[in-house]
């Protein structure tokens, strides 16, 4: 594993321009979710809002990870391809993975809606409701003012199960991130059916438990890593640009070093067994 860590890092600090394509893409879809909800003014805009949002974000999935496969690709080929070449396979991408970047899309949302309708009904019957509504805790968030002003006046009791659901709803999601670790890739590599893909990557997760969970591990070290920097960033305006840099570098790290994993566990290996059975079978014949 620090082999491919190692690589990874090379790679991306040789690609920058893949990090600003990254911040790029991510920002096109911020600043028309920002445009949605300051100008949607009636139901029939703000659905045409949401459709159009919808797929700028597929065109951005497809389009972006199949570059990046294509750049974690060429750093390990003997040919000399050039940066233009490989932004030239954003369009492709697009073309390619437009429908199987939809259907993940909408599939991940249908799994989120459930696993944490699912902590919804756990905690109901595990941890118990609040005396405050949802919608209090909504306003708490508007300001640091108010989240101070609402943690005075909230119970110990209210507190703890706060802590709870807290604490629930990371072990949903860490549980999610891990099954899932491996769909993207496993899309962008091999199956295009986003059903199917979904179903192999789980598949490839459960049947490799010791190399997966020590990718989950590494995942979180570096979350905590980018965000105890963020957090000593966030003091300084002035820095406020390095901030964003940290957290999209450190991104694409994750999302680039997954890739990397699946491609030397799940690809090269595949292929070179393939290649030996073969060689074998040629063998056998000549005989």
């Amino acid at each position: 594993m620090g082999k491919i860590l190692k690589e990874t890092f090379n790679i991306l600090n040789r690609n920058l321009w893949l990090l600003f394509l990254f911040m790029t893409v991510s920002y096109v879809g911020l600043i028309y979710f920002g445009i949605i909800r300051s100008a949607a003014n009636s139901v029939p805009e703000l659905a045409i809002g949401v459709v159009t949002l919808l797929f700028i974000a597929v065109a951005g999935v497809a389009g972006f990870f199949h570059t990046m496969r294509s750049t974690v690709d060429s750093a390990y080929s003997n040919e000399d391809i050039s940066n233009f070449d490989l932004l030239k396979t954003f369009p492709k991408g697009v073309s390619a993975y437009f429908f199987p970047a939809l259907g993940l899309i909408l599939i991940y949302l249908l799994i989120t809606f459930l696993m944490f309708n699912l902590a919804i009904v756990i905690g109901k019957n595990l941890i118990g409701m609040f005396s405050f509504s949802p919608e209090d805790l909504t306003k708490a968030f508007n300001s640091v003012e108010t989240l101070v002003e609402f943690q005075k006046n909230i119970s110990p009791e209210d507190l703890a199960k706060l802590s709870k659901w807290h604490l629930l709803y990371m072990v949903v999601t860490s549980i999610m991130t891990y099954l899932l670790i491996f769909w993207l890739p496993e899309t962008f590599y091999n199956t295009k059916n986003p059903l199917l893909s979904l179903f192999r990557a789980v598949k490839k997760v459960l049947l490799n438990p010791l190399k997966t969970l020590q990718l989950f591990v590494i995942i979180i070290l570096i979350n905590v890593a980018v965000s105890l920097v963020m957090a000593l960033l966030l003091p300084f305006p002035i820095l406020m640009f390095l901030v964003y840099f940290v957290y999209f570098y450190g991104l694409l790290y994750v999302f680039m070093l997954i890739f990397n994993v699946y491609r030397e566990k799940f690809v090269i290996r595949e292929v070179t067994a393939e290649l030996v059975e073969e060689e074998t079978e040629d063998d056998a014949q000549d005989e």
